[in-house]
């Protein structure tokens, strides 16, 4: 699915025949879709994801408005390229 908004209204159909006038039972379809994600990939809560390629997300954090230093990921520490702006 393309869109995780369309889920839950897909299965309903797909569910009361409407498709192909056939009866299909989803799968996995009463799971949200982050769930769904994480099942897919083999993740669980609290594990690491090993990414080859990462981006960030702006805003990123400026290093003279950071608590503590020992703070990795700054707008320093992160080259220009790896920003999505």
């Amino acid at each position: 699915m393309l869109n995780p908004m369309v889920m839950t209204r897909l299965a309903d159909l797909l569910r009361q025949g409407v498709v192909m006038k056939k009866v299909f039972q989803p799968y996995e379809a009463h799971l949200q879709y982050l769930l769904q994600w994480m099942t897919d990939y083999n993740l669980y809560g609290c594990g690491y994801i090993d990414c080859r390629k990462v981006k960030f997300r702006t805003p990123v954090p400026l290093y003279e408005e950071m608590d503590s230093l020992s703070h990795l990921w700054h707008e320093r520490s992160i080259p220009d390229e790896l920003v999505n702006r």
